[in-house]
Order: structure tokens, then sequence, then C-alpha cells
């Protein structure tokens, strides 16, 4: 699972965005693994957010896949990947109700890579109690 996850944000860093989609889409595990794949996302988005400023790489956790997260730390700036860490905490919130997972995964990567803007997203995002409505 974590090797697709990095090769998600992989593919999701390209200049095509339909390369995000095809990516969410591989990506997709069977339904009772979305909770473990959102868990292994957090780590991966993690390291990725933390790379810049660890020159020792003592707090990596993914050391195995040091080289793929430091390409991939120069695709995702620091502030990106913390808004990924955010919205993966809103997926995990998310599987508790009806969510589609697919679409979930879809604009997860897009806006990761920075295909889709962030702040546009808020509202949709959040549930009707969170956006205030």
């Amino acid at each position: 699972m974590r090797d697709g996850i990095l090769a998600a944000l992989e593919a999701a860093a390209s200049s095509d965005p339909m390369h995000a989609v095809t990516a969410a889409e591989a990506l997709l595990p069977a339904a009772g693994e979305m909770p473990g794949l959102m868990a292994l996302f957090a780590l991966v988005a993690r390291d990725i957010m933390v790379l810049p400023f660890d020159p020792q790489r003592r707090l990596i956790t993914n050391q195995d896949r040091l080289t793929e997260l430091e390409t991939l730390a120069t695709a995702i700036p620091p502030q990106r990947a913390a808004r990924l860490l955010e919205r993966i905490a809103w997926c995990e919130g998310a599987l508790q109700r009806s969510v589609n997972a697919s679409l979930m995964l879809q604009t997860l990567l897009l806006e990761t890579s920075g295909h889709l803007p962030c702040d546009p997203l808020t509202t949709p995002w959040l549930g009707e109690e969170e956006a205030g409505t």
C-alpha cells in the first residue's frame, strides 16, 4: 500500500492532472482497507512535510523510502504537505460517513499536486455542520 501512495503522489506531481486521477483509481483499495490507507498516507505526508527541516533525516518514519520522499519533497512544498495532513484527517472522519472514496482520493491528489487550488475546496470538503450551514 505504501508503494501505491508514493507512486500516486509522484504521478500527481506531474504536469498532467489526469495522472492524479488515474493514480487515485489505482490506489483505491477495498472498502475495509481505507482506514489503513489513510494512516499510511498520513505517515508519508508527515515525512514530506518534515524532510526539508530535518537535515539529519532522524525524524523520517519511512527511512527505507528516503530517495522517493526527497523527490516528492521537492515537488510538494511543506505547506502543501501540511494541508495534505489536514485533508487526510478530514478523510478519516469522512470514512465514518457515506463518502465516495474514489472521488475523495482524486480530490486529495489533485489538490496536493497543486492542480486544484486549496482555499476554494474548503467549503465543499467540510460537512454542513462544519461549514456553518
